[in-house]
């Protein structure tokens, strides 16, 4: 990720201060998909029962000024 930064946006960011690089896993619903590539099925703790959901994985890079998305990755089903 580090290596896609510096050859891809790290030049349009130099000189605008301190920035972040920001990883989040977040639990997309899917309740529809069950066949869906990398839809699992797993307790949902807000709603109280199971659940189909897909694992995607974002990064971000911002500062002041500027956001700028690194990469989104679907996580592959165990």
């Amino acid at each position: 990720m580090m290596q896609q930064h510096r050859q891809v946006i790290a030049n349009e960011h130099r000189g605008r201060g301190r920035e972040i690089i920001s990883l989040d896993w977040t639990l997309s619903h899917h309740e529809r998909g069950p066949k869906i590539f990398g839809v699992k099925r797993a307790y949902d703790y807000v709603e109280k029962r199971m659940s189909r959901y897909q694992t995607v994985v974002t990064a971000v890079v911002a500062n002041r000024e500027l956001v700028n998305g690194l990469e989104v990755v679907v996580q592959q089903p165990d």
